[in-house]
């Protein structure tokens, strides 16, 4: 059978338990509650081991509700992608956070019997640098027809992540899935944060997960992030807990993105934003300043200044021995601020958290600049090879 097309919205108030009549109430075809759509039910409710990994799709659809109803349904622990961070609390019972990057995020997915990817291209980072490589059924439902069976053979459900969310469980519903026990699932979500933590132990990290744990403390709940490509967003990729807000990266896009995008949301809603740079990323902003100090967006700006491109420096070492062409002659963020008319501070690392939340709080335009060079956690996608797309 092809792909499913979910076309439509859940129809309100739409019957739960009725069998096929409550699936055309949400929207969806005869044709579709008997094909693919049926299939991917079967899948799931007989699945011992259902397991979700839930992207960006998730956010842009506001399908958070649905995303949690459906794990609950199904007892399902949830991994999310850096762009679906806020598409599910952390400190829900059934969160498996997010720690993307790491081998055994990646193996807890591969373990499941059904694996159930929504609003998700399966792209590189995703995939862990595509080692992912699924043992059971794997459901892949998506706006985008053209990243279904790209990169991984799948059933393939085609639309909007919340009316294909709310098909499922609706379906799952009709066919007597109901108040699984939710347990042994909580557990392997724990389990597996724990075992990454324990990993992350033993690498020395202490300063950098203590600035990310208490920059997240600093940052109020509904403040939405920017995040560009600098060491403290790969951190963030996997160790920040959106807590339901916005969470924007480059992820393997582009230097750049943080400024001018907090910018644009700050002047759109009025609010508070958060933008997270380097000093190197931090220099396609520099014009954005003049924008900052006219509107006087409530953005703060935390740029974390490692006089450098840190992270291929690091990389060049390890290679090489050496680093070249990655060091900046010293740029001050905070002078070039002023002279553009915003607010600005010098700040040791360890104050960075406090002096942004003192910013947010202000809801005017601010600069921090912390001086310091970070580390990275150490790779564990290489012990096994990339596997051949599409395969």
């Amino acid at each position: 059978s092809g792909p499913l097309g979910l076309a439509g919205q859940p129809g309100a108030g739409a019957p739960r338990g009725a069998g096929d009549a409550a699936l055309y109430a949400a929207g969806l075809s005869p044709a579709a509650v008997r094909g693919p759509l049926a299939d991917a039910v079967r899948s799931l409710a007989e699945a011992r081991r259902p397991r979700i990994l839930a992207g960006g799709g998730v956010v842009r659809a506001g399908a958070g509700p649905e995303l949690a109803a459906l794990a609950e349904r199904l007892a399902a622990p949830v991994v999310t992608t850096p762009a679906g961070r806020a598409a599910l609390r952390w400190d829900h019972p059934l969160s498996a956070q997010g720690w993307i990057e790491d081998i055994a995020t990646t193996e807890f997915l591969e373990q499941a019997d059904a694996l159930l990817v929504v609003g998700c291209g399966l792209g590189e980072l995703s995939t862990n640098y595509f080692r992912l490589a699924p043992l059971g059924q794997v459901i892949h439902l998506d706006a985008d027809p053209t990243v279904l069976g790209a990169n991984w053979p799948a059933l393939a459900l085609v639309g909007d992540a919340r009316v294909g969310l709310d098909a499922l469980d609706v379906a799952l519903a009709a066919s007597g899935v109901s108040g699984r026990d939710p347990a042994a699932a909580e557990r392997a979500a724990l389990n597996l944060v724990e075992q990454v933590r324990q990993r992350l132990a033993t690498q020395g990290l202490e300063r950098e997960l203590d600035l990310i744990a208490a920059l997240r403390e600093a940052v109020p709940d509904a403040v939405a992030t920017y995040w560009d490509m600098t060491i403290l967003s790969y951190w963030a990729w996997s160790a920040w807990d959106a807590r339901g807000a916005p969470f924007e990266t480059a992820a393997c896009g582009g230097l750049g993105l943080a400024l001018p995008a907090a910018l644009g949301a700050a002047i759109a809603s009025g609010r508070p934003t958060l933008a997270v740079s380097g000093d190197g990323g931090g220099l396609y902003g520099i014009a954005d300043l003049i924008t900052l100090a006219e509107t006087a967006a409530p953005v703060t700006w935390l740029v974390v200044d490692d006089s450098g491109y840190g992270v291929l420096r690091g990389y060049m070492r390890d290679a090489y021995g050496r680093a070249f062409g990655t060091d900046f002659p010293g740029y001050d963020y905070a002078a070039l601020a002023r002279l553009a008319g915003v607010t600005a501070v010098d700040v040791d690392v360890s104050a960075a958290p406090a002096a942004v939340a003192e910013a947010l709080e202000s809801a005017r335009p601010r600069v921090v600049v912390a001086r310091t060079e970070l580390g990275l956690f150490a790779p564990t996608h290489l012990r096994r090879p990339a596997r051949h797309l599409g395969r």
